[in-house]
């Protein structure tokens, strides 16, 4: 039997996607303890359709642990959509960066530590680079020193999340604002 390219991705997919709630008849329990505007009672499944059918909402089982299970009547697609908005919302984690060098001079260098404490008041994680050129590379443990002296700038607002590490030409850290 020939099969859509389709059907076959349904077929493949279906066990993984997961489906929350059974609605209206997809219920196969006989009785449901339905809970409807301040009312609970049990009843039967072809009953508690009628009431959802009648006011033109949809049946659904939110709690099948409990014997019989647990029913409400909704609109399940405005449902839906409220579930999918709320997973938006979460603040999600930025990772904001400050450059270095260093011979950064005194004003630049407040200016950069001026910007990493806003960072760090936006709740975004800080990556602070220390950018060596050319012959700078033989500096390194004073490089090292002048970063992690930045940190110690930041103590009160901030921790490492990541200590100061050598990768190439760069040193470079994550701070993170603390709890």
């Amino acid at each position: 039997m020939f099969y859509s390219s389709i059907t076959l991705l349904i077929c493949i997919l279906k066990p993984f996607i997961e489906k929350k709630h059974l609605v209206n008849a997809e219920i196969k329990y006989e009785e449901v303890f339905l809970i409807e505007e301040g009312q609970s009672a049990v009843m039967s499944r072809e009953e508690a359709l009628q009431r959802a059918y009648a006011a033109g909402l949809d049946l659904v089982v939110v709690d099948v642990s409990r014997k019989p299970p647990v029913a409400k009547i909704m609109d399940y697609g405005k449902q839906l959509y409220r579930d999918s908005k709320k997973v938006g919302k979460g603040k999600r984690t930025v990772v904001k960066g400050v450059r270095l060098s260093l011979n950064t001079e005194q004003n630049d260098w407040e200016l950069k530590l001026e910007q990493a404490k806003r960072f760090l008041k936006e709740r975004n994680l800080v990556k602070v680079q220390l950018i060596l050129k050319g012959r700078e590379v033989m500096y390194v443990p004073r490089a090292m020193e002048k970063i992690k002296s930045f940190a110690q700038l930041l103590e009160e607002m901030a921790e490492m999340k990541e200590q100061p590490r050598r990768a190439g030409y760069a040193i470079t850290m994550v701070l993170q604002p603390l709890s």
